[in-house]
């Protein structure tokens, strides 16, 4: 079994550590910097991750904790460090214990390139709403345009889009290239700006989208995802 040895300290297990890590994180309000053995803890971290030497950059000056301007809210609250020479950046502890795969990435720069599109409707829907309200189809909440999420009708998921769109494309997700998020930039990016445009049309042409509520978007649907693919027949030997 991976134990991991972090300033110090050793964790039998990653959800050990990531308890601890969020531990850090709950002692400090927005903008507090950590104090010198906090400091220590996750700066010997940050030296776990992928791009550990574009964050340190030209050396550390304090790590803080700030919540993500992008997705403000107290679930997106995160660690964030200032250089010597007074720049900033945030940087993801999961990242330091385990990093995303190159096939995340590209779905994450996927899902970016059609961002405007999927608010775009989302905000259309609002704006058609009689009273202001959606009702959500899993839950039968009422929905505000702060509480909705966006979704992707089944079988037509994010996922089986964008796998559909590499495979007519002749592509993997080994061939696409990615700019990676850089300081105070919050996504990845598609580095071919041709094939962003195929995709957004291809995803556009397809995608079947629909207002849901939070719950049903990250846990009701993702569970009957993960089911899904657990009994999917065309992965059972005959």
């Amino acid at each position: 079994m991976k134990q991991y040895m972090i300033g110090g300290q050793t964790f039998r297990t990653q959800k050990d550590l990531v308890a601890h890590v969020q531990t850090i994180l709950s002692r400090y309000r927005d903008g507090e910097t950590l104090d010198m053995f906090d400091t220590a803890f996750m700066t010997d971290l940050l030296r776990s991750h992928p791009e550990a030497s574009q964050k340190f950059g030209c050396g550390l000056a304090v790590v803080f904790v700030a919540e993500n301007p992008m997705y403000p809210g107290k679930r997106n609250r995160g660690f964030w460090l200032r250089r010597i020479d007074g720049s900033t950046t945030d940087f993801s502890y999961r990242e330091c214990i385990n990093a995303t795969s190159h096939d995340k990435k590209v779905l994450r720069a996927m899902r970016a390139a059609v961002e405007p599109d999927t608010l775009a409707f989302k905000q259309a829907a609002f704006d058609n709403a009689p009273s202001g309200l959606l009702r959500c189809p899993d839950t039968d909440e009422l929905l505000t345009f702060t509480t909705a999420h966006v979704d992707h009708k089944a079988p037509k998921t994010f996922d089986v889009l964008a796998r559909e769109f590499l495979k007519q494309e002749g592509l993997d997700f080994s061939d696409i290239a990615i700019v990676e998020s850089k300081d105070n930039e919050y996504q990845d990016y598609l580095v071919s700006d041709e094939l962003k445009r195929r995709w957004v049309t291809f995803h556009n042409s397809h995608a079947e989208l629909e207002i849901v509520s939070k719950t049903s978007n990250l846990s009701l649907r993702k569970r009957r995802s993960d089911t899904a693919r657990q009994i999917d027949p065309d992965e059972v030997t005959p």
